[in-house]
């Protein structure tokens, strides 16, 4: 009798203790995931404040759109970057500002195969873009047979693109995201600001 309360006592030990193992498992994934949704707002935040703090509605739109850019450049690395806004005359989208990555003067240096490397020929971006593709925030999108990230911005007062280029992480989704909602009410202030 003693033997088999002591075999049923020592299931009940060890279920408990693959338990509470289990229990700690769970707790420390849990942590480790608000820590990094803690992270993740912090440094949307900071993107914000850093944005906020340097807009300059009247600097003119070209500035401010530029330096929109240049945080678009932080997130994705590479590619050339297109601003467009949206005309409410014409009822389609204006390319506004362009920055393009300027690899074009690169030092010709001996290699191993003797050639030069072959440049693709440089992309043209359309100096309009007709209103569509434009439900989604983030989308991958084609122009000329050549992928662009877009980034509509609320109310879809600009769009902004990246590329050629046809992956993003989800991170870089989710920032970019980020970045459409944020920037709904300093892009629709520097609309407001380029008409005074």
């Amino acid at each position: 009798m003693g033997n088999k309360w002591m075999a049923v006592y020592g299931q009940y030990v060890v279920l408990l203790l693959i338990f509470f193992i289990i229990l700690v498992a769970v707790m420390l994934f849990v942590n480790r995931r608000t820590a990094a949704q803690r992270r993740d707002i912090e440094e949307k935040q900071r993107y914000t404040l850093r944005f906020l703090d340097k807009l300059k509605p009247f600097s003119g739109i070209d500035y401010n759109m530029n330096y929109i850019l240049d945080i678009l450049a932080a997130i994705i690395p590479g590619g050339d970057y297109y601003a467009y806004l949206y005309d409410e005359n014409h009822g389609n989208y204006m390319l506004k500002v362009v920055r393009v990555k300027n690899d074009q003067f690169k030092a010709i240096a001996p290699s191993y195969s003797g050639l030069v490397p072959y440049n693709k020929k440089d992309f043209n971006p359309p100096l309009k873009l007709i209103p569509e593709n434009t439900e989604k925030n983030v989308s991958i999108v084609k122009e000329a047979g050549l992928p662009f990230i877009q980034v509509v911005l609320q109310e879809k007062k600009a769009i902004l693109r990246i590329g050629p280029q046809n992956k993003i992480t989800k991170q870089q989704g989710k920032m970019l995201a980020f970045l459409a909602e944020a920037l709904k009410n300093p892009v629709d202030i520097l609309l407001q600001a380029e008409k005074l």
